[in-house]
């Protein structure tokens, strides 16, 4: 389970839990993509999102804490 920057979003991988699914379901602005089986999340705004992974033990790449801290 991670959370890794692409560009301007976050890509979060998970395998399949319900309980997951419903966490990320709840983030505002996020989008799936059928075929990788991937969310994304805009990095503007992630933080309460990355807070929530990061109780669910998701591994949260650095790179993505430095954007949130810079807004880039």
């Amino acid at each position: 389970m991670r959370a890794i920057k692409r560009n301007t979003r976050i890509e979060i991988l998970f395998a399949y839990k319900p309980e997951l699914v419903s966490m990320v379901k709840s983030f505002d602005s996020r989008t799936y993509n059928p075929q990788s089986r991937t969310w994304f999340i805009p990095i503007q705004g992630a933080r309460l999102a990355l807070e929530k992974l990061t109780r669910q033990k998701f591994i949260i790449d650095p790179e993505v804490w430095q954007a949130i801290v810079t807004g880039k």
